[in-house]
């Protein structure tokens, strides 16, 4: 009950890097990609024999501008006769597409003018992410698509919406598109890797973050997914000195400490794996998920004491969070406070049987 891994969150940049998904931990405006309560896998903070809860986050990303491969032109003769100014040509080029990642989100959004109008799809459905109309936003994407094949941020926007909704296995489809259009972007090869997390393929996820690191040594976030999934082929030595060079490069990065924490803490280092949570609740004061992983350590070191104080912390944030329920009437066991912890006890009985029923 003492050794728990931390929940797994495609991490906030800024805040599973929201991710999901700077935070699995990554994937940080919020979206929840799914919860499994069933007592199989992963539990909500990645620990083996529970649920699994993976959140994109979408303040992860950097700006980049790049060059749009679509670049037609058009050539529009005309002959006007003018007293004055005599006779002439007029043409004109449509300048390809430019296209940027906007900080305050994860979608391509585009100059489009390339004449298609499939900038303007695209453009809406990335406003539509934002509102939270996912399908909608799929929609103008696939439009968007339909309308011009050849641009690769059509499918990046399509493939991360559909991660989003839970279909990973479309959206890595989709994103491979991106990629062979676009053979060199490391953004794409990122993505493609949380997804391969997603669909707990770790050994993928790591080689495409490793493909996205050789073409951007200083992307952070794929640091910290890569430490992310290193640690859940449990290779702690891999994930903390991933999780530290994402931390180098980002220090501003919870997700980040908070994975090195929880590598630390499953290899012994509990002194370590609290430090790092502190830190990461220094970033993120209200994270209930951070308390819990420090009363845990905090208890497997036993310092009781700390390990209550946090946990009355994740109840007056999380009434319902049985597991918090379940440590406390351990530790109150320990202590000696045995009608304390049967009240906890029977407090995250309940709360197990209600998160069960259909």
């Amino acid at each position: 009950m003492l050794q728990e891994c931390p929940r797994v969150r495609d991490h906030r940049a800024g805040a599973f890097s929201d991710s999901l998904p700077h935070d699995f931990p990554c994937m940080v405006v919020n979206i929840l990609l799914g919860k499994d309560d069933s007592p199989q896998g992963w539990d909500a903070d990645g620990r083996p024999g529970g649920g699994f809860r993976v959140r994109l986050e979408r303040s992860h990303f950097q700006a980049r501008r790049v060059g749009s491969p679509l670049l037609r032109q058009c050539v529009v003769p005309g002959l006007l006769l003018v007293a004055v100014i005599g006779s002439f040509a007029v043409s004109c080029v449509r300048k390809p597409a430019e296209r940027h990642r906007v900080t305050t989100s994860n979608y391509v959004v585009l100059d489009d003018r390339s004449g298609t109008d499939a900038g303007e799809f695209n453009n809406r459905g990335t406003l539509k992410m934002t509102q939270g109309d996912v399908r909608g936003a799929m929609e103008d994407f696939k439009e968007a698509i339909r309308r011009d094949p050849d641009e690769p941020g059509y499918y990046e926007n399509l493939g991360w919406a559909q991660a989003e909704t839970g279909d990973s296995s479309g959206a890595q489809d989709t994103l491979q598109q991106a990629i062979r259009l676009s053979p060199n972007d490391s953004e794409l090869y990122w993505k493609r890797g949380v997804v391969k997390g997603l669909r707990q393929n770790f050994r993928g996820a790591i080689a495409d973050h490793t493909q996205a690191l050789a073409l951007n040594p200083k992307l952070a976030k794929a640091y910290g997914d890569r430490g992310w999934a290193k640690a859940m082929l449990h290779d702690w030595h891999g994930a903390i000195a991933d999780s530290s060079e994402a931390i180098t490069l980002d220090p501003a990065n919870p997700s980040a400490y908070r994975n090195r924490g929880f590598a630390r803490s499953q290899g012994g280092d509990l002194t370590g794996a609290v430090a790092d949570y502190t830190e990461a609740l220094n970033q993120r004061p209200n994270d209930p998920d951070l308390f819990l992983m420090r009363a845990e350590a905090r208890a497997r070191s036993s310092d009781d004491r700390g390990a209550l104080e946090d946990l009355d912390k994740v109840i007056a944030i999380n009434s319902d969070s049985a597991r918090a329920y379940h440590l406390r009437a351990e530790v109150r066991r320990k202590s000696g406070d045995e009608l304390g912890s049967k009240q906890d006890l029977d407090l995250a009985t309940r709360l197990d049987g209600r998160a069960r029923e259909p």
